[in-house]
């Protein structure tokens, strides 16, 4: 056999020596995978240089592919949902004649007092206070959310 032929043995047999001792990843194949190709592409590059570039032979006009059929609509896939805003109260403002809940909606900053509404959600101001803020959506005990809010001092 030829050494070429030797080598590809050799490294088949180090190859399956090894897979059997641990399993193999996806990354250590690609490397494994690139350095044989690398090896392969310097090898040849010497042998190649002094001769004329290789005409490639011509592939035959790939095959017409067939179409994909539709699903009827009740296997269709479902649509997914609105994604919901992300809501968070970062504190409140409490003073004797206001209170304001800063509410965060995607990043946005709003300050809101109880009775508004938090823009772009369902979701109202329903109560502020220095240790609490209470959210509702209109769907009675269910919907609501209240968001305690740490208290500076003892």
């Amino acid at each position: 056999m030829s050494r070429h032929v030797d080598s590809l043995a050799v490294g088949a047999l180090v190859s399956l020596a090894c897979v059997a001792a641990h399993a193999q990843t996806i990354g250590d194949y690609s490397r494994a995978q690139r350095a044989m190709i690398e090896s392969t592409i310097t090898r040849n590059v010497a042998r190649h240089s002094a001769t004329s570039p290789v005409d490639l032979p011509v592939l035959p006009p790939a095959a017409a592919s067939a179409p994909v059929p539709t699903l009827p609509p009740a296997l269709s896939l479902p649509r997914p949902g609105p994604i919901e805003p992300q809501v968070t109260v970062t504190g409140a403002i409490v003073t004797p004649n206001r209170a304001l809940a800063e509410v965060l909606v995607d990043g946005a900053s709003y300050m809101l007092t109880a009775g508004q509404p938090v823009p772009g959600t369902p979701w109202t101001v329903a109560a502020v206070s220095s240790r609490r803020v209470v959210l509702s959506n209109g769907r009675g005990a269910s919907g609501t959310r209240t968001i305690l809010l740490a208290s500076e001092g003892p």
